[in-house]
């Protein structure tokens, strides 16, 4: 690469050091797929380490972000940056590095996502893609950045532009005319006060301009970017600080501040790290049947058509692996939980964010297992409802990833920092109120939460958690409902 560059564009490959798969497949790594020699890829991938280490690029985030500190390198100051990445750098904490690297060196200048809920299907010639996506072929939600190479500090009067389109450009020509609006319309934003984006007839989404000093440093995500309608944002944001009118004595704290949580999926049925053999309950066995098979009750996945309703029951056995350590296979097991958090929620067609299990088990790959430090009656139960409520939904898909449109992954980096209600701040009657209201309607079933406007379940988990448990008006949740229920990634099926 040549140093003092003026200009980086790139549309770099995104492929990340993934997880190894089935029994086959346990040294699988598809940054080096292509290689057919395991002593080559062993070799490639010292080398990356080794170009890697100590700086913000990490193998599990993806060759994106190497591609990024590339071209930090030889970038000049003054030097403008403009990559397409994958959405998840806004969010994923494996990012964090490099959302730091861009605050502390550069000026953001835009952060351009699209919502677009459009297909194109394949053609002769013609790849398949989403219109999420800005790649000419691919499926994934990706982000625009533009950012200007500057000395390192904290700037001052430097605003980046957050641009959340409702629809992508299909022509070249739209494509112009976007930008010479989105060039007009910067000039004249005041700071978060959002924008629409209008083309005569045409409305392409919204625009809000933040001061770069405060987005988050400390490598937090960059919430701004969640929704079309950045106000939701604003009110996610407001919410999670305690600053929100009228909600401020609603107590909210990072979820791993009060809980711990279950172990990761290899941990449990990795062929070459795992403890536990995993025996999926099939379709065909009665349930009579498989409660006589011996092994130990395991919540695994996570089906629309099953997971109906705030209780759940364990779907899967889990066996000791006789070359295992027993001690070690009790360990895990002590981390086992009635609370079990949706590690990756298709919002369209699944209705539960989370769920309760009559007794502790552990929950893997759909779930993640949440136990209480400080266990008490009514803590599970009301932190079961309010991660189904508007408010859980609203503070989950502002802090996870977003893969592709319509869907929100947490996995257990972010399900320890995200925000949510913090259960250590309820008073008694508050928890048994909670239990109560939860025994009530665990067996009720919900909609998915695409109809999470219209829904009488949610609905009465909305207003009860209100006015029941949290003593606060319940018409604040429901306004909240109203706007959220409009947004294309709870009705996006990707």
């Amino acid at each position: 690469m040549p140093s003092k560059c003026h200009l980086v564009i790139a549309n770099p490959p995104y492929t990340r050091a993934g997880g190894p798969g089935d029994e086959k497949n346990t040294v699988w790594n598809p940054i080096f797929g292509s290689l057919l020699d395991k002593r080559d890829a062993e070799k490639m991938k010292n080398a990356l380490r080794k170009a890697l280490n100590g700086t913000a690029a990490s193998l599990y985030a993806g060759l994106g972000s190497a591609f990024v500190v590339l071209a930090d390198e030889a970038l000049d100051i003054g030097g403008r940056l403009a990559f397409v990445l994958p959405a998840t750098m806004l969010t994923g904490s494996r990012w964090a590095s490099i959302r730091r690297l861009l605050l502390s060196k550069y000026a953001v200048e835009w952060v351009i996502v699209s919502h677009d809920l459009r297909n194109r299907s394949a053609k002769k010639g013609l790849p398949g893609r989403r219109l999420v996506s800005f790649s000419e072929s691919t499926r994934i939600a990706e982000v625009l950045i533009v950012a200007t190479r500057r000395r390192s500090g904290r700037p001052k009067g430097i605003c980046a532009c957050f641009v959340n389109l409702l629809r992508n450009p299909d022509e070249p020509i739209e494509a112009l005319g976007l930008t010479r609006k989105l060039l007009a319309l910067r000039d004249g934003l005041a700071s978060l006060e959002p924008a629409g984006i209008d083309i005569g007839e045409t409305t392409w989404g919204n625009a809000v301009s933040v001061p770069q000093e405060d987005l988050p440093w400390d490598g937090g995500p960059w919430s701004l970017a969640t929704f079309v309608q950045p106000g939701l944002a604003l009110i996610a944001k407001s919410i999670a600080s305690g600053k929100h009118d009228g909600l401020r004595a609603l107590p909210v704290a990072a979820l791993g501040s009060f809980a711990d949580l279950g172990p990761y999926h290899m941990q449990v049925k990795n062929p070459k790290y795992g403890l536990f053999t995993v025996r999926e309950r099939p379709a065909s066995t009665a349930t009579a049947e498989w409660s006589l098979r011996a092994g130990i009750p395991a919540l695994w996945h996570h089906k629309a058509a099953r997971n109906t309703c705030l209780a759940a029951s364990a779907d899967a056995l889990l066996e000791r692996r006789a070359d295992r350590s027993r001690a070690d296979q009790d360990r895990m097991l002590a981390k086992s939980g009635c609370l079990h958090l949706a590690a990756d929620l298709g919002m369209a067609p699944q209705r539960v964010a989370a769920v309760m299990t009559d007794s502790p088990m552990l929950g893997f790959s759909s779930w993640i297992s949440v136990i209480p430090r400080n266990p008490q009656s009514g803590k599970n139960e009301a932190l079961c409802l309010w991660l189904n409520s508007t408010f859980g939904l609203l503070l989950r898909v502002m802090h996870g990833n977003r893969p592709y449109l319509g869907r929100s992954r947490v996995p257990h980096e972010l399900a320890r920092t995200m925000p949510v209600l913090d259960v250590d701040r309820l008073s008694n009657g508050q928890l048994t109120t909670a239990a109560a209201v939860y025994a009530e309607l665990k067996h009720h079933a919900l909609q998915g939460f695409s109809a999470l406007a219209v829904d009488p379940v949610r609905r009465e988990i909305n207003e009860r958690l209100c006015r029941e448990v949290l003593r606060i008006n319940p018409e604040m949740v429901a306004d909240i409902t109203r706007r959220l229920a409009l947004e294309p990634t709870l009705h996006a099926r990707h």
